[in-house]
């Protein structure tokens, strides 16, 4: 009968050591903010970084080496950002496509474009209009995960359930501390 109790007060402890590790990382990663969608007007914004084929999960080292490029070039930017152009669901990870770096704090003129893309780095818009927005405290690596785990469902149903078309761009940008999961879609005056 010791036997029996000792090995059921050992599972509850081994239970209970393993559920505090997991709600402590969910805590660490910032999941236990509040998170709401929030519908705001968006202007487009010159962007400059590295093209990347693959599962999005696996994008980091495509943006820090963006970054870095963009830095060893000494040239103003802004947030970081990622751009998304395949939807995860409907693509194989392997084949999915996006656009990693920086938004520029201005348009480049000729010269500053040619620099961009001498260090290897490619130049686009995001482009500009009503989006839907959920802004989520990122502060580490496991906040990225978890704030795309909790703010990718919600954008989703706040778009179906506003009946609107799908986004025209999806992407997330990276501003002191606070990563803003964003779904673009067309204006109605710019739709044809």
């Amino acid at each position: 009968m010791k036997t029996v109790k000792k090995w059921v007060v050992g599972v509850a402890v081994v239970v209970s050591v393993v559920t505090a590790l997991v709600l402590g990382a969910y805590a660490y990663g910032g999941g236990f903010q509040t998170l709401r969608v929030d519908t705001v007007e968006v202007l487009p914004q010159t962007v400059a970084g590295l093209d990347y084929t693959g599962p999005y999960e696996t994008v980091f080292p495509t943006l820090e080496k963006a970054n870095a490029l963009l830095d060893s070039l000494n040239d103003p930017v802004g947030p970081g950002f990622s751009w998304y152009f395949d939807d995860p669901s409907a693509v194989a990870p392997e084949q999915c496509r996006g656009l990693y770096g920086r938004i520029l704090q201005d348009s480049p003129d000729s010269a500053r474009t040619a620099a961009l893309r001498r260090a290897g780095l490619r130049t686009d818009t995001l482009p500009g209009g009503t989006a839907l927005v959920v802004a989520y405290q990122a502060k580490n690596k496991l906040a990225f995960a978890i704030g795309a785990l909790r703010a990718y469902p919600m954008l989703t149903e706040a778009y179906q359930t506003s009946r609107r078309a799908a986004p025209i761009a999806v992407f997330e940008k990276y501003d002191e501390g606070t990563t803003y999961y964003t779904f673009v879609f067309a204006n109605e005056s710019t739709q044809p």
